[in-house]
């Protein structure tokens, strides 16, 4: 659903430069993003801003190598030496942010509920680790991105040997489906386990308890995403070297997360 919202947000900033936008979405599978990239070349586009979430960054690199003919290209929420600009939120620093706070809750056994490995994995297990915990792989669980993986891992966590009193997960999406899998089994949230999501959606504010989240600055990814690409469209920029521009992210405190009752926590 977010990158639904920075399509639109990108839509409006190219309009506003006098440019329209051709939105391709391909998901993960390499051979409709080859489809895209295809088309894009073949309508002639100007240039293209890829938010692409394919897994093998390598087979990502070659395929634009082979299809984008030299094409300006800016790159979204990952690095690649291709892209002239790379754009993203700050992940990593928004997941340390978020699991550490988790952690002044009291919890010590935190889950990560995950897609491929990311900032957003690699901020969860910094955060465990710079405050003396230690990462326990049978907490970390990866898949798509949707709501119905979200409650099958929540189902899975509870089946843990020792299971975890907190979840962090890689989408809203995910988090609401654990949400729904933990409050079918009985478990009162925050009471019994805390949640927190990431992208903070519209529904996130709307379910029961309302879910905590971080927010992405996505208005400011898109504009900084279209004045990047014009600028190197029209020639503005004759730099060689690859940028990266990294947006800080926004926590959004609600009902989802508590203290560990096990514990006694301090949040700050």
């Amino acid at each position: 659903m977010s990158r639904v919202t920075r399509a639109e947000h990108v839509q409006e900033a190219a309009w506003e430069r006098g440019y329209t936008l051709l939105l391709c979405s391909a998901g993960y599978e390499l051979e409709k993003n080859l489809e895209c990239f295809k088309t894009l070349v073949e309508r002639k586009v100007d240039g293209i801003i890829s938010g692409s979430v394919i897994k093998d960054a390598e087979a990502l690199r070659k395929l634009y190598q082979t299809h984008l003919n030299r094409l300006p290209l800016v790159s979204l929420d990952y690095t690649l030496p291709e892209a002239h600009y790379n754009i993203s939120a700050d992940h990593f620093q928004a997941s340390v942010q978020a699991v550490t706070y988790l952690i002044r809750l009291g919890h010590v056994r935190i889950a990560y509920v995950g897609s491929h490995r990311s900032d957003r994995e690699a901020g969860y297990r910094f955060a465990l680790e710079s405050n003396g915990l230690t990462v326990d792989e049978a907490l970390i669980i990866r898949g798509e991105c949707t709501f119905a993986f979200g409650s099958k891992a929540a189902a899975c966590l509870l089946n843990r040997e020792l299971p975890p009193t907190a979840l962090f997960c890689w989408n809203d999406m995910m988090a609401l489906g654990a949400m729904q899998s933990l409050q079918q089994a009985g478990l009162a949230i925050p009471a019994d386990i805390s949640v927190i999501g990431y992208d903070d959606i519209p529904m996130a504010s709307l379910v029961n308890p309302a879910l905590t989240s971080v927010r992405q600055p996505l208005k400011e990814i898109g504009r900084a995403a279209v004045q990047a690409l014009i600028t190197e469209i029209e020639g503005q920029d004759q730099a060689s070297t690859n940028r990266t521009s990294i947006l800080a992210t926004e926590f959004i405190n609600r009902g989802s997360t508590g203290v560990n009752p096990g514990r006694t926590g301090n949040p700050s």
